[in-house]
């Protein structure tokens, strides 16, 4: 995680281990609308959250027997009083209709008019559960992408993953939040795939934590980073991967050209020395702003780089994407595609453009 965020901050060192059979487990879509909820609206409770989950260092050391052996809660079972439990896990989580849970096998399913029981045959360890109300636990967003990505498929999965390791949050009724806190990685993601051992289901999440990127700040990034980078048999322009929203440090005279010492790059392709910078649809029509585009590209210039800005009306053109793809490849000594996409790849295609929104543009 970047620095200042701490995943892992409190693991290890007090916590209480959740009790079997007086627990309720939250997971599935519900974790993900909690996840959304908590990081839209209080950064500092996400931090404090996220510092109960296994800290970076620890995950990425940790394998299959040891994920398995530091799972308390075996078997995932629900309290006998399961009705009242569940409307004040409800409550407790802000979370309206029926509340996702998750149990181990179908003997330990209970019918409630407030829930949803799944069954889960993966891991749910400890360090992979958070506890924001006495009794009731809700998976890490890890977790919870692998849960539902059967349902999304890889494309949806992708998007959501890489949103989860972004500073926006997206919701069907509010829209987007930005500037939120990112609530994983995509080595966190990779790392954990890896270790659940064969669960069916999970092909989508395992295809998609192997093309995450980390540090998106709105859908329209994550889907034209997704495009380029992405395989051409996937559908994708099968460019080098970005990275997203880093900064680059600027000369004295390139700064004095933007009043500033560093820039932020969108999309950066550093052995191309290419800046890709992603613009809305009301993105710079005043004369400021043109101002602000042509400083930026004059500091870039002094440091070698060049710098692209896309608008949305060209991510939803392909032969406009094919001319950046090209241009990424030219400038990154790679060379250009010259073969037509066949069938199959004209429907992967579509059907990624579709699942990451760019046919809404």
């Amino acid at each position: 995680m970047g620095e200042g965020i701490g995943f892992g901050g409190v693991y290890g060192s007090g916590l209480v281990r959740p009790q079997r059979g007086s627990s309720i487990v939250v997971g599935h879509e519900s974790a993900l609308r909690f996840w959304t909820n908590v990081r839209r609206s209080n950064a500092g409770m996400t931090k404090e959250l996220l510092g109960e989950l296994y800290p970076d260092d620890m995950l990425a050391s940790i394998d299959t027997e040891s994920v398995w052996a530091d799972c308390s809660l075996l078997p995932l079972e629900l309290p006998h009083d399961v009705a009242p439990r569940i409307a004040h896990a409800s409550a407790a989580l802000g979370l309206d209709g029926q509340l996702d849970i998750v149990v181990g096998k179908d003997s330990a399913r209970r019918a409630s008019v407030g829930a949803r029981c799944h069954v889960w045959k993966g891991p749910v360890p400890d360090g992979l559960i958070c506890c924001p109300e006495p009794g009731v636990y809700v998976v890490a967003p890890e977790v919870a992408l692998m849960q539902v990505a059967s349902g999304l498929g890889f494309y949806k999965t992708l998007a959501l993953a890489m949103e989860l390791c972004g500073t926006y949050s997206c919701d069907g009724v509010r829209g987007c939040e930005y500037g939120v806190v990112p609530v994983t990685t995509a080595a966190r993601i990779g790392h954990l795939v890896s270790i659940v051992g064969r669960i069916r289901g999970l092909d989508a999440a395992r295809q998609a934590a192997r093309c995450c990127m980390d540090n998106s700040a709105s859908p329209r990034e994550t889907a034209l980073a997704a495009m380029l980078s992405l395989p051409r048999r996937l559908g994708g322009w099968g460019c080098p991967r970005p990275e997203l929203n880093v900064e680059i440090e600027l000369s004295e005279s390139a700064a004095h050209q933007c009043g500033r010492s560093h820039l932020v790059a969108d999309l950066l392709y550093r052995r191309a020395k290419l800046d890709i910078e992603y613009q809305g649809k009301e993105w710079h029509t005043a004369d400021e702003g043109r101002s602000r585009d042509e400083a930026r590209q004059n500091a870039l210039m002094q440091m070698g780089y060049s710098c692209v800005f896309v608008a949305a009306r060209q991510i939803a053109d392909e032969s406009k994407v094919d001319d950046i793809a090209e241009l990424i490849k030219r400038k990154s000594g790679l060379r250009p595609e010259r073969t037509e996409a066949n069938e199959q790849m004209r429907a992967r295609r579509a059907e990624m453009l579709a699942a990451l929104g760019i046919c809404d543009l």
